[in-house]
């Protein structure tokens, strides 16, 4: 993604982008965000917990674990502040 923002600003041109990705090389690029906050460019993330009986492979008590912690409030805070020292501004929304 960093290098289509490369090209779209060395060409001029429009590009779709995520928030990370676009501030972590705003410094670099000549680009303007011209749209933003629509509720159809959410870019959700998902935690889903795969059926243990799917295989043997799968660790049901260490999925269950990390689901639990994903959308725990400790980490759901830690996300909605993640490169907000950095950048200003949070690179992720929270939605546990």
């Amino acid at each position: 993604m960093g290098a289509t923002l490369t090209i779209a600003s060395e060409k001029d041109a429009y590009t779709i982008s995520d928030r990370g990705t676009y501030l972590s090389n705003e410094q670099s690029q000549a680009l303007d965000v011209l749209v933003e906050g629509d509720d159809e460019l959410l870019n959700p993330y998902h935690v889903l917990e795969v059926d243990p009986s799917t295989g043997d492979r799968v660790n049901a008590a260490g999925g269950t674990e990390f689901a639990d912690w994903i959308v725990s409030g400790e980490t759901q805070q830690v996300i909605g502040e993640f490169g907000e020292a950095e950048y200003g501004r949070p690179l992720f929304v929270p939605d546990a």
